[in-house]
């Protein structure tokens, strides 16, 4: 993944990880959750959403690698959208705001 510019992926954990990585992530969904997950990173500019897997079809995805190989700057753009949403520091601000729970 480290190594990688691009993923198609069926959303799961492995969406976040690649964010995190800056790596462009092209995402089919499997239920009703990772839907609304995956349309709500690409209506913000971090992820393309393929749709269901039920409707996969071959040539949308090589569409939209084509375009995606030939577009650097959204490329770039994306991979730091995907870097600044997942950062890896999450679990330490979830520490960082329970330790001041009782000062409110």
């Amino acid at each position: 993944m480290a190594e990688s510019d691009l993923a198609v992926i069926a959303a799961g954990g492995t969406l976040w990880e690649l964010l995190s990585l800056g790596c462009v992530v092209l995402s089919y969904s499997r239920n009703a959750v990772q839907k609304r997950v995956v349309q709500s990173l690409a209506k913000d500019g971090v992820a393309v959403d393929m749709g269901e897997t039920v409707h996969f079809s071959p040539a949308s995805l090589v569409s939209e690698v084509r375009r995606l190989v030939n577009a650097g700057a959204v490329r770039e753009q994306m991979g730091a959208e995907g870097r600044k949403l997942v950062d890896g520091l999450g679990a330490s601000r979830v520490v960082e705001a329970m330790l001041h729970l009782g000062e409110r």
